[in-house]
């Protein structure tokens, strides 16, 4: 089905589509085959959609990259993070600042850097709660659990509970 929906976005040239096919595609080969081949769909994902200059999905996919990659090699996950901040700056996508925030934030927080990472999922909890899109999306419920969760973290548990609560 997956395939099938990478299909039917290249039928219609929907570079949007096209890139949400090829997350959810990566996402699949990451958990049932293995990192290297997310990673390669990734990477073709990135040069399919630089042929419709879809930026939003370029930046993306990059910073998808860096996620993986920073758990096996810090330096290839910052040149991707680097390559995906540098073309988000050619857009206004409030949906892939989010990404990209919830993304750097999760990064952050594994390598213990939570105030960082806090500031970071606020910036994404902030986004969402002003874009009636993304108000109440999985996306906002992520910002305010991975609050919550740093929230716990720093001992603070009465803070943590209402982001529980409200994601």
């Amino acid at each position: 089905y997956l395939n099938k929906s990478l299909k039917l976005a290249r039928l219609a040239k929907q570079a949007k589509y096209i890139s949400n096919s090829r997350v959810n595609i990566s996402n699949w080969k990451n958990k049932y085959v293995n990192d290297k081949a997310a990673n390669k769909e990734n990477l073709e994902a990135i040069s399919e959609l630089e042929k419709y200059n879809y930026y939003s999905g370029i930046s993306n996919h990059y910073a998808r990259l860096a996620f993986r990659y920073d758990f096996t090699n810090k330096d290839t996950s910052k040149i991707y993070m680097n390559k995906a901040l540098e073309i988000s700056k050619k857009v206004t996508d409030d949906n892939l600042f989010v990404t990209l925030y919830d993304i750097i934030g999760s990064i952050k927080y594994r390598n213990d850097d939570y105030d960082e990472a806090l500031e970071l999922f606020i910036k994404a909890e902030n986004i969402c709660s002003k874009n009636n899109l993304l108000k109440n999306s999985i996306k906002h419920a992520t910002a305010l659990k991975n609050i919550g969760s740093i929230m716990v973290i720093r001992l603070n548990d009465d803070k943590a509970l209402p982001y529980f609560l409200k994601a």
